[in-house]
């Protein structure tokens, strides 16, 4: 069985964690800008495809592999066969361990020059892009890599001292009584009320089957809150929003159960209730952070990775009440600011333009802007910012 090749481990210790505010989300996006723009790969709203927060936290944990839309294009371009993949797996695992992993690129490109069979211009290509800038050497090969077998890593079964417990898989609902059924559900659907749950999507499926099944009633209330407990851990296949992921998993059963399609209505509501309950809980916990850090680039993330590329944000009325709510995140810009905050400002502006909260964000800069008539600072800031609400 061949090895995986560890895409998490390479991107730990290729990233360069010692400098200051290079995310890991801006690494990725580093060594993939050129390949995304040179094959004009897009996400599902046709922008130049961007790593987000999460998936890149995912793909340096080895949870996740590529995305998919990468994936595709990079096996178009790849022009090893199987006995050079294995090479190179061979050289980068053995690289790994070494204080320099790009020695690898090295020796592979040893391996690959002494083969006759390996024609000219792959050779020329590959040195070529073992001299440029260390952090982007091994980027071809890594693709090459990732690309052709998934990096998730499997669960190792812990050693215990005794007999092995057997453990009991959960039986099909379908299978249970009516009693068993209705009994199941109501213990069930508590324990999707339950917080301290971590649902993971084997959850999910038993839901759907005690829709399909025992459709149970649900309050309002209660939907949001199972809604907001899947959504806070979930992890939505690429090119789509968790929310899109969380509502497809009901379509889809609405298609399977084609009879009992109608047990399957009234969640979309809460889904996106508890979608903008949950992003305006990140934004606040963000937004505080960086008012005490001075350091504005993780709320300005959540604007590049959510906001500005999801349509759903302009027009939530509860997501854009809470912006409202809280002075629209905008942080003390009358004294002392550094670029991190006036990017952010300026990002606030950008997105509430696009939004029915327009009118009312400009005469909110407009009051301060009164309020500070005899501070030129303060005006000169104000009308920049309403400048880039106008346009």
């Amino acid at each position: 069985m061949q090895t995986k090749f560890d895409l998490g481990t390479f991107l730990n210790k290729t990233h360069p964690s010692r400098l200051k505010n290079y995310s890991r989300e801006d690494f990725l996006d580093g060594l993939f800008h050129s390949f995304i723009e040179d094959n004009a790969i897009l996400d599902k709203n046709g922008n130049p495809y961007i790593f987000g927060r999460e998936l890149a936290s995912r793909l340096f944990s080895n949870r996740v592999d590529l995305p998919k839309t990468i994936q595709k294009r990079i096996n178009q371009k790849t022009f090893f066969n199987e006995k050079y993949v294995e090479k190179a797996r061979e050289a980068f695992n053995k690289a790994l361990g070494e204080t320099n992993i790009f020695s690898a690129c090295n020796d592979l490109f040893s391996i690959i020059k002494e083969d006759n069979s390996f024609e000219k211009r792959y050779i020329d290509k590959i040195g070529s892009l073992i001299s440029e800038e260390k952090y982007y050497s091994s980027l071809w090969f890594m693709l090459c890599l990732a690309s052709l077998s998934s990096n998730r890593r499997g669960m190792s079964p812990s050693r215990q001292q005794g007999r092995p417990r057997k453990i009991r898989m959960r039986e099909s609902f379908f299978y249970l009584s009516q009693k068993e059924k209705e009994e199941r559900a109501e213990y069930f659907i508590g324990f999707l009320k339950n917080s301290n749950n971590h649902l993971i999507m084997e959850n999910l499926r038993e839901l759907l089957e005690i829709l399909a099944y025992c459709p149970v009633k649900i309050a309002e209330k209660d939907k949001r809150t199972i809604c907001f407990n899947f959504l806070k851990n979930w992890t939505s296949d690429q090119g789509i929003s968790d929310r899109e992921s969380f509502i497809e998993s009901f379509d889809d059963s609405r298609r399977t159960f084609v009879d009992r399609k109608q047990n399957f209505d009234g969640w979309e509501k809460p889904i996106n209730e508890a979608y903008a309950e949950l992003m305006i809980g990140r934004m606040k916990k963000t937004f505080a952070n960086a008012n005490e850090t001075k350091d504005y680039s993780q709320p300005s993330k959540l604007f590049y990775d959510y906001f500005f590329v999801d349509s759903f944000f302009t027009s939530n009325e509860f997501f854009l009440k809470a912006f409202q709510k809280n002075n629209y995140f905008l942080p003390n810009y009358n004294e002392h600011i550094n670029q991190s905050l006036w990017t952010y400002c300026h990002n606030v502006a950008s997105f509430l333009k696009k939004t029915t909260l327009q009118r009312s964000l400009i005469d909110y800069i407009a009051d301060n802007k009164d309020r500070n008539a005899d501070n030129p600072t303060v005006a000169d800031r104000c009308d920049a910012l309403i400048e880039k609400a106008s346009k």
